[in-house]
Protein backbone atom coordinates (compact mmCIF):
# COMPACT_ATOMS: atom_id res chain seq x y z
CA UNK A 1 0.00 0.00 0.00
CA UNK A 2 1.48 3.35 -1.09
CA UNK A 3 -0.04 6.72 -0.24
CA UNK A 4 -0.88 8.70 -3.42
CA UNK A 5 0.65 11.87 -2.00
CA UNK A 6 4.13 10.32 -1.96
CA UNK A 7 3.83 8.02 -4.96
CA UNK A 8 5.81 10.41 -7.20
CA UNK A 9 8.44 11.23 -4.57
CA UNK A 10 9.67 7.80 -3.57
CA UNK A 11 13.47 7.37 -3.70
CA UNK A 12 15.55 4.25 -3.90
CA UNK A 13 16.03 4.21 -0.14
CA UNK A 14 12.34 3.38 0.54
CA UNK A 15 12.18 0.32 2.79
CA UNK A 16 9.82 -2.66 2.73
CA UNK A 17 9.85 -5.03 5.68
CA UNK A 18 7.52 -8.01 5.15
CA UNK A 19 7.05 -10.16 8.23
CA UNK A 20 6.06 -13.83 8.27
CA UNK A 21 3.73 -13.69 11.24
CA UNK A 22 0.67 -12.40 9.42
CA UNK A 23 1.49 -8.70 10.02
CA UNK A 24 3.20 -6.71 7.29
CA UNK A 25 5.15 -3.52 8.01
CA UNK A 26 5.68 -1.05 5.18
CA UNK A 27 7.98 1.96 5.65
CA UNK A 28 8.11 4.59 2.89
CA UNK A 29 10.55 7.53 3.03
CA UNK A 30 10.23 10.33 0.47
CA UNK A 31 11.94 13.67 -0.18
CA UNK A 32 10.18 16.66 1.30
CA UNK A 33 8.61 14.80 4.21
CA UNK A 34 10.32 14.97 7.60
CA UNK A 35 8.99 11.68 8.97
CA UNK A 36 8.37 8.22 7.64
CA UNK A 37 4.85 6.91 7.12
CA UNK A 38 4.35 3.54 8.80
CA UNK A 39 1.41 1.40 7.75
CA UNK A 40 0.39 -1.81 9.51
CA UNK A 41 -1.63 -4.19 7.38
CA UNK A 42 -3.42 -6.90 9.33
CA UNK A 43 -3.74 -10.28 7.67
CA UNK A 44 -7.44 -10.88 8.17
CA UNK A 45 -7.38 -13.88 5.84
CA UNK A 46 -5.80 -16.05 8.52
CA UNK A 47 -8.27 -18.88 8.98
CA UNK A 48 -8.47 -20.93 12.19
CA UNK A 49 -8.84 -24.68 11.77
CA UNK A 50 -11.49 -26.04 14.14
CA UNK A 51 -11.81 -29.64 15.35
CA UNK A 52 -13.57 -31.49 18.18
CA UNK A 53 -13.37 -34.52 20.47
CA UNK A 54 -15.00 -36.09 23.53
CA UNK A 55 -18.67 -35.56 22.66
CA UNK A 56 -20.98 -35.98 25.68
CA UNK A 57 -24.74 -35.54 26.11
CA UNK A 58 -24.34 -31.96 27.35
CA UNK A 59 -20.88 -30.94 26.11
CA UNK A 60 -18.14 -31.23 23.50
CA UNK A 61 -14.44 -30.32 23.54
CA UNK A 62 -13.41 -27.86 20.80
CA UNK A 63 -9.83 -27.14 19.74
CA UNK A 64 -8.37 -24.93 17.04
CA UNK A 65 -5.12 -23.82 15.51
CA UNK A 66 -4.09 -20.87 13.36
CA UNK A 67 -2.36 -21.29 10.01
CA UNK A 68 0.52 -18.87 10.75
CA UNK A 69 1.14 -20.36 14.19
CA UNK A 70 1.34 -16.95 15.94
CA UNK A 71 -1.35 -17.49 18.56
CA UNK A 72 0.04 -14.70 20.72
CA UNK A 73 -1.17 -12.14 18.18
CA UNK A 74 -4.82 -12.90 18.99
CA UNK A 75 -6.35 -11.11 21.94
CA UNK A 76 -9.62 -13.07 21.83
CA UNK A 77 -11.70 -15.60 19.90
CA UNK A 78 -15.44 -15.94 19.41
CA UNK A 79 -17.15 -19.31 19.04
CA UNK A 80 -20.38 -19.23 17.02
CA UNK A 81 -22.80 -22.10 17.39
CA UNK A 82 -26.38 -23.05 16.63
CA UNK A 83 -28.72 -26.03 16.76
CA UNK A 84 -29.37 -27.60 13.40
CA UNK A 85 -32.37 -29.21 11.77
CA UNK A 86 -32.32 -32.93 12.57
CA UNK A 87 -32.46 -34.17 8.99
CA UNK A 88 -30.60 -31.35 7.21
CA UNK A 89 -27.04 -32.23 6.16
CA UNK A 90 -26.52 -29.28 3.83
CA UNK A 91 -25.02 -26.88 6.38
CA UNK A 92 -21.37 -27.56 5.58
CA UNK A 93 -21.07 -24.97 2.84
CA UNK A 94 -18.25 -22.64 3.79
CA UNK A 95 -19.79 -19.66 1.97
CA UNK A 96 -23.45 -20.21 2.78
CA UNK A 97 -25.71 -17.19 3.15
CA UNK A 98 -27.00 -17.02 6.72
CA UNK A 99 -28.22 -14.58 9.30
CA UNK A 100 -25.52 -14.16 11.95
CA UNK A 101 -28.30 -13.67 14.51
CA UNK A 102 -29.09 -17.36 14.19
CA UNK A 103 -25.86 -18.07 16.07
CA UNK A 104 -25.18 -17.87 19.77
CA UNK A 105 -21.73 -16.60 20.71
CA UNK A 106 -19.10 -17.38 23.35
CA UNK A 107 -16.12 -15.07 23.91
CA UNK A 108 -12.80 -16.82 24.65
CA UNK A 109 -9.88 -14.94 26.24
CA UNK A 110 -6.72 -16.99 25.49
CA UNK A 111 -5.20 -15.90 28.79
CA UNK A 112 -7.92 -17.77 30.72
CA UNK A 113 -7.04 -21.00 28.89
CA UNK A 114 -3.27 -20.39 29.20
CA UNK A 115 -3.12 -20.27 25.41
CA UNK A 116 -4.15 -23.92 25.13
CA UNK A 117 -6.72 -23.06 22.43
CA UNK A 118 -9.20 -25.64 23.61
CA UNK A 119 -12.61 -24.96 25.10
CA UNK A 120 -15.33 -27.25 26.40
CA UNK A 121 -18.79 -26.15 25.29
CA UNK A 122 -21.26 -27.01 28.04
CA UNK A 123 -25.03 -26.75 28.61
CA UNK A 124 -25.78 -28.31 25.24
CA UNK A 125 -29.05 -30.16 24.65
CA UNK A 126 -28.72 -33.96 24.47
CA UNK A 127 -29.46 -35.82 21.23
CA UNK A 128 -29.20 -32.60 19.23
CA UNK A 129 -27.21 -31.62 16.16
CA UNK A 130 -24.98 -28.52 16.49
CA UNK A 131 -22.81 -26.48 14.15
CA UNK A 132 -19.71 -24.65 15.41
CA UNK A 133 -17.41 -22.02 13.88
CA UNK A 134 -14.73 -19.79 15.35
CA UNK A 135 -12.83 -16.66 14.42
CA UNK A 136 -9.99 -14.80 16.09
CA UNK A 137 -9.42 -11.11 16.65
CA UNK A 138 -6.16 -9.17 16.47
CA UNK A 139 -7.24 -5.97 18.12
CA UNK A 140 -10.59 -5.19 16.53
CA UNK A 141 -9.72 -6.90 13.25
CA UNK A 142 -11.25 -10.36 12.79
CA UNK A 143 -9.73 -13.33 11.06
CA UNK A 144 -11.67 -15.29 8.49
CA UNK A 145 -14.21 -17.77 9.84
CA UNK A 146 -12.95 -21.24 10.57
CA UNK A 147 -14.26 -24.34 8.89
CA UNK A 148 -17.71 -25.44 10.02
CA UNK A 149 -17.97 -28.59 12.14
CA UNK A 150 -21.21 -30.43 12.86
CA UNK A 151 -21.71 -32.79 15.79
CA UNK A 152 -24.61 -34.55 17.48
CA UNK A 153 -24.68 -34.76 21.26
CA UNK A 154 -25.23 -38.13 22.91
CA UNK A 155 -28.50 -39.51 24.25
CA UNK A 156 -29.39 -39.51 27.93
CA UNK A 157 -32.46 -40.17 30.07
CA UNK A 158 -35.33 -37.66 29.74
CA UNK A 159 -35.90 -34.63 31.91
CA UNK A 160 -38.20 -34.88 34.90
CA UNK A 161 -41.64 -33.29 34.53
CA UNK A 162 -41.76 -30.55 37.15
CA UNK A 163 -45.28 -29.21 36.68
CA UNK A 164 -48.25 -31.62 36.71
CA UNK A 165 -51.86 -30.53 37.15
CA UNK A 166 -55.34 -32.00 36.79
CA UNK A 167 -59.00 -31.21 37.33
CA UNK A 168 -62.48 -32.66 36.89
CA UNK A 169 -63.97 -31.67 33.55
CA UNK A 170 -67.35 -33.36 33.95
CA UNK A 171 -68.88 -36.43 35.59
CA UNK A 172 -67.00 -38.84 33.36
CA UNK A 173 -63.81 -36.98 32.41
CA UNK A 174 -60.69 -35.88 34.26
CA UNK A 175 -58.15 -33.67 32.49
CA UNK A 176 -54.42 -34.02 33.20
CA UNK A 177 -51.81 -31.65 31.78
CA UNK A 178 -48.15 -30.82 32.34
CA UNK A 179 -45.28 -28.70 31.07
CA UNK A 180 -43.28 -30.54 28.39
CA UNK A 181 -39.48 -30.84 28.68
CA UNK A 182 -37.12 -28.84 26.49
CA UNK A 183 -35.81 -31.91 24.71
CA UNK A 184 -36.60 -35.58 24.18
CA UNK A 185 -32.94 -36.33 25.12
CA UNK A 186 -33.15 -39.41 22.88
CA UNK A 187 -35.29 -41.31 20.36
CA UNK A 188 -38.68 -43.00 20.95
CA UNK A 189 -39.83 -40.32 23.38
CA UNK A 190 -43.28 -40.52 24.98
CA UNK A 191 -45.10 -40.14 28.29
CA UNK A 192 -46.71 -42.70 30.59
CA UNK A 193 -49.49 -41.40 32.83
CA UNK A 194 -49.91 -43.41 36.04
CA UNK A 195 -53.02 -43.05 38.21
CA UNK A 196 -54.76 -44.75 41.13
CA UNK A 197 -57.30 -44.11 43.88
CA UNK A 198 -55.41 -46.33 46.33
CA UNK A 199 -51.78 -45.55 47.11
CA UNK A 200 -51.44 -48.61 49.33
CA UNK A 201 -51.05 -50.85 46.29
CA UNK A 202 -47.58 -51.28 44.72
CA UNK A 203 -46.71 -48.72 42.09
CA UNK A 204 -46.37 -51.34 39.36
CA UNK A 205 -50.07 -52.13 39.92
CA UNK A 206 -51.20 -48.59 39.16
CA UNK A 207 -53.27 -48.06 36.04
CA UNK A 208 -51.38 -46.35 33.25
CA UNK A 209 -51.82 -44.96 29.75
CA UNK A 210 -49.28 -43.99 27.10
CA UNK A 211 -49.44 -40.40 25.85
CA UNK A 212 -47.59 -39.10 22.79
CA UNK A 213 -46.56 -35.63 21.63
CA UNK A 214 -48.97 -33.35 23.48
CA UNK A 215 -48.74 -32.81 27.27
CA UNK A 216 -52.49 -33.10 27.68
CA UNK A 217 -54.70 -36.12 28.32
CA UNK A 218 -58.31 -36.86 29.28
CA UNK A 219 -58.99 -39.84 31.55
CA UNK A 220 -62.43 -41.38 31.18
CA UNK A 221 -63.30 -41.94 34.84
CA UNK A 222 -66.47 -41.45 36.85
CA UNK A 223 -66.19 -38.69 39.42
CA UNK A 224 -68.76 -40.46 41.64
CA UNK A 225 -66.31 -43.32 42.16
CA UNK A 226 -63.25 -41.14 42.80
CA UNK A 227 -62.89 -39.19 46.04
CA UNK A 228 -59.18 -38.69 45.34
CA UNK A 229 -57.10 -39.52 42.28
CA UNK A 230 -53.31 -39.81 42.59
CA UNK A 231 -51.31 -39.27 39.42
CA UNK A 232 -47.68 -39.31 38.27
CA UNK A 233 -46.22 -38.80 34.82
CA UNK A 234 -43.12 -40.51 33.44
CA UNK A 235 -41.11 -39.12 30.55
CA UNK A 236 -39.62 -42.02 28.60
CA UNK A 237 -37.09 -42.51 25.79
CA UNK A 238 -34.78 -45.26 24.52
CA UNK A 239 -32.27 -44.61 27.34
CA UNK A 240 -34.71 -44.88 30.23
CA UNK A 241 -37.42 -43.00 32.11
CA UNK A 242 -37.91 -40.65 35.04
CA UNK A 243 -41.01 -40.10 37.17
CA UNK A 244 -42.58 -36.86 38.28
CA UNK A 245 -43.69 -36.19 41.83
CA UNK A 246 -47.21 -37.07 42.98
CA UNK A 247 -50.19 -34.89 42.20
CA UNK A 248 -53.64 -35.26 43.78
CA UNK A 249 -56.95 -34.48 42.07
CA UNK A 250 -60.13 -34.31 44.14
CA UNK A 251 -63.75 -33.60 43.32
CA UNK A 252 -63.46 -29.96 44.28
CA UNK A 253 -61.02 -29.32 41.43
CA UNK A 254 -63.85 -28.84 38.97
CA UNK A 255 -63.94 -26.56 35.98
CA UNK A 256 -66.87 -24.33 36.92
CA UNK A 257 -66.78 -21.51 34.39
CA UNK A 258 -68.26 -22.04 30.97
CA UNK A 259 -65.69 -20.71 28.51
CA UNK A 260 -66.57 -20.92 24.86
CA UNK A 261 -64.29 -22.55 22.33
CA UNK A 262 -61.76 -20.65 20.25
CA UNK A 263 -63.00 -19.94 16.73
CA UNK A 264 -61.43 -18.75 13.48
CA UNK A 265 -57.88 -19.56 14.58
CA UNK A 266 -55.51 -18.28 11.86
CA UNK A 267 -51.81 -17.58 11.38
CA UNK A 268 -49.61 -15.55 9.03
CA UNK A 269 -45.89 -14.93 8.59
CA UNK A 270 -44.02 -11.80 7.50
CA UNK A 271 -40.67 -13.29 6.51
CA UNK A 272 -39.13 -9.98 5.44
CA UNK A 273 -39.56 -8.42 8.88
CA UNK A 274 -39.34 -11.75 10.72
CA UNK A 275 -42.77 -11.28 12.28
CA UNK A 276 -45.32 -13.96 13.01
CA UNK A 277 -48.94 -13.36 13.95
CA UNK A 278 -51.91 -15.41 15.06
CA UNK A 279 -55.50 -14.37 15.56
CA UNK A 280 -58.71 -15.94 16.81
CA UNK A 281 -62.16 -15.09 18.12
CA UNK A 282 -63.90 -15.95 21.38
CA UNK A 283 -67.13 -14.73 22.96
CA UNK A 284 -66.99 -11.54 24.97
CA UNK A 285 -67.88 -13.02 28.39
CA UNK A 286 -65.18 -15.71 28.33
CA UNK A 287 -62.30 -13.27 28.57
CA UNK A 288 -63.04 -12.62 32.26
CA UNK A 289 -62.10 -16.22 33.13
CA UNK A 290 -58.97 -16.59 31.00
CA UNK A 291 -55.53 -16.27 32.57
CA UNK A 292 -53.37 -16.86 29.48
CA UNK A 293 -53.08 -18.79 26.24
CA UNK A 294 -50.64 -21.51 25.20
CA UNK A 295 -49.54 -21.86 21.59
CA UNK A 296 -48.33 -25.38 20.79
CA UNK A 297 -46.07 -25.66 17.76
CA UNK A 298 -44.24 -28.46 16.00
CA UNK A 299 -41.98 -28.23 12.94
CA UNK A 300 -43.21 -31.04 10.69
CA UNK A 301 -40.21 -30.68 8.33
CA UNK A 302 -38.09 -32.39 11.00
CA UNK A 303 -40.19 -35.54 10.64
CA UNK A 304 -40.28 -35.91 14.42
CA UNK A 305 -43.59 -35.87 16.29
CA UNK A 306 -42.12 -36.96 19.63
CA UNK A 307 -42.04 -33.53 21.24
CA UNK A 308 -44.15 -30.43 20.84
CA UNK A 309 -43.01 -27.03 22.10
CA UNK A 310 -45.11 -24.31 23.68
CA UNK A 311 -45.18 -20.53 23.71
CA UNK A 312 -46.94 -18.77 26.60
CA UNK A 313 -49.11 -15.82 25.55
CA UNK A 314 -50.03 -13.43 28.41
CA UNK A 315 -53.37 -11.65 28.08
CA UNK A 316 -51.82 -8.18 28.33
CA UNK A 317 -49.71 -8.85 25.21
CA UNK A 318 -52.79 -9.23 23.01
CA UNK A 319 -54.48 -6.65 20.86
CA UNK A 320 -58.26 -6.93 21.22
CA UNK A 321 -60.84 -5.76 18.69
CA UNK A 322 -64.38 -5.82 20.03
CA UNK A 323 -67.15 -7.05 17.75
CA UNK A 324 -70.87 -7.36 18.45
CA UNK A 325 -70.91 -10.73 20.22
CA UNK A 326 -67.27 -11.74 20.32
CA UNK A 327 -63.73 -10.40 20.64
CA UNK A 328 -61.10 -10.68 17.93
CA UNK A 329 -57.65 -11.32 19.44
CA UNK A 330 -54.38 -10.81 17.65
CA UNK A 331 -50.86 -11.60 18.83
CA UNK A 332 -47.82 -10.51 16.80
CA UNK A 333 -44.26 -11.39 17.78
CA UNK A 334 -40.77 -11.90 16.40
CA UNK A 335 -40.40 -15.34 14.84
CA UNK A 336 -37.17 -15.82 16.82
CA UNK A 337 -39.45 -16.50 19.82
CA UNK A 338 -39.97 -19.96 18.36
CA UNK A 339 -37.46 -22.40 19.82
CA UNK A 340 -36.58 -24.07 16.51
CA UNK A 341 -33.55 -25.91 15.24
CA UNK A 342 -31.96 -23.94 12.41
CA UNK A 343 -33.33 -24.60 8.94
CA UNK A 344 -33.96 -22.33 5.95
CA UNK A 345 -37.64 -23.27 5.86
CA UNK A 346 -40.11 -24.47 8.50
CA UNK A 347 -43.69 -25.72 8.35
CA UNK A 348 -45.34 -25.27 11.74
CA UNK A 349 -48.31 -27.23 13.01
CA UNK A 350 -50.18 -25.09 15.53
CA UNK A 351 -52.76 -25.59 18.27
CA UNK A 352 -54.02 -22.95 20.70
CA UNK A 353 -55.26 -23.66 24.23
CA UNK A 354 -56.69 -21.65 27.12
CA UNK A 355 -55.44 -21.61 30.72
CA UNK A 356 -58.19 -20.34 33.01
CA UNK A 357 -57.91 -18.44 36.27
CA UNK A 358 -57.57 -21.72 38.20
CA UNK A 359 -54.64 -22.80 36.00
CA UNK A 360 -56.81 -25.42 34.31
CA UNK A 361 -55.79 -26.34 30.77
CA UNK A 362 -58.82 -26.39 28.45
CA UNK A 363 -59.05 -28.37 25.24
CA UNK A 364 -56.79 -27.42 22.34
CA UNK A 365 -58.12 -26.06 19.07
CA UNK A 366 -58.98 -28.73 16.52
CA UNK A 367 -58.01 -29.36 13.83
CA UNK A 368 -54.45 -28.04 13.72
CA UNK A 369 -53.56 -25.14 11.44
CA UNK A 370 -50.32 -24.87 9.45
CA UNK A 371 -48.07 -21.94 8.65
CA UNK A 372 -44.73 -21.63 6.85
CA UNK A 373 -41.75 -19.76 8.23
CA UNK A 374 -38.69 -18.81 6.16
CA UNK A 375 -35.42 -17.58 7.64
CA UNK A 376 -34.22 -14.10 6.79
CA UNK A 377 -30.87 -14.37 5.06
CA UNK A 378 -27.82 -12.17 5.38
CA UNK A 379 -24.19 -13.00 4.69
CA UNK A 380 -22.25 -13.92 7.77
CA UNK A 381 -19.80 -11.20 8.81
Amino acid sequence: MIFPRIRDNLLNHSQFDLQNDGIKELVCIADGYPEADVIWIRDNQTKPLLSYSDIQSHSVLLRWRVSNGRYDRFNHFIIYYRRLHNIDDNNKEENEIINVQDYKQVLIDPRTTRYSFTFRMIDLIPYTKYEFRIKGFIGATPSAYSNSIIIKTLETIPEKIDYLHGYVWNETSIVVHWTPPNSTNGPNFHYILYYTTNTSIPFDKWSHQTVRTYPFHILQLSILEIPLLFIRIASVNAKGSILSDFHIINRSLTHRHLISTIDKFQCSSDDINQLFSIQWTIDYESRFYINKYILYYLDITENNDDLVRQLIIPINFLSIHKQQSYDLYKYEFNSSSFNLNYNSHHVLRLHLAIIDQNQNHLSMTQPAIYCTLTRKYGRIC
